[in-house]
């Protein structure tokens, strides 16, 4: 089976991915190792386990080397392999010669990102007026949405250095240092595998926001 997912929202093709690969091995091919007849073959051959398989290749379909012929979709589409052909954008004419040999689905980011964007501001603002409960409840709020706590962590670093370039807020100088410095750590601490960040941070908005 082919499946095509096109937009920019990766966690939720992602997800649809391990759905439909339940019970399946996963194997991710590098554009620099995915080739058409490497595709045909997974397509003709039954793992070398007897396991099924889902394939997930990047933007093949605009490729010229990938411009499979009707016959091979459809060996492709009978095949007991599935395939994940994941596509940033792709146009109406591109997607016509595949619309019979798959099953087609957009995942568009731009709402997602929108409403991120909206809850993210409002997380800054409450961390301005050092409202430690609504900015608690927001990040929550953020995280249960499924937004990634780096763009949490992002969004609040520009309001420190907002905040450090007015001549009055509700934090001293020195707090707004100690408090650039301790999310920078988390950030770093995290991507180290040493701490989680979801609850890091959590606790690190608690903590700075109770003095």
């Amino acid at each position: 089976m082919i499946y095509i997912f096109s937009g920019g929202d990766i966690k939720s093709k992602n997800s649809k991915i391990k759905i439909l690969s339940e019970d399946r091995d996963i194997v991710i091919l590098r554009d620099s190792e995915v080739s058409k007849r490497l595709l045909l073959e997974y397509a003709s051959t039954a793992s070398l386990f007897g396991n099924l398989i889902s394939i997930v290749v990047n933007n093949i379909i605009k490729s010229e080397p990938f411009n499979f012929s009707k016959e091979e979709l459809e060996i492709m589409s009978f095949s007991s392999t599935n395939f994940f052909f994941l596509e940033d954008k792709v146009s109406v004419v591109q997607l016509k010669k595949y619309e019979k040999f798959s099953k087609i689905e957009n995942f568009e980011e731009k709402i997602i990102k929108k409403r991120e964007n909206n809850i993210s501001f409002d997380i800054a603002d409450s961390f301005e007026k050092k409202d430690k409960m609504k900015t608690w409840i927001l990040y929550n709020q953020a995280i249960d949405r499924g937004m990634e706590p780096e763009a949490i962590a992002g969004i609040i670093l520009w309001k420190i250095k907002v905040l450090a370039s007015k001549n009055k807020c509700l934090f001293s100088k020195n707090e707004l240092k100690d408090c650039s410095s301790k999310l920078v750590s988390i950030y770093h601490k995290s991507h180290l595998g040493e701490i989680d960040f979801v609850l890091s941070l959590e606790q690190y908005l608690l903590s700075v926001l109770s003095k």
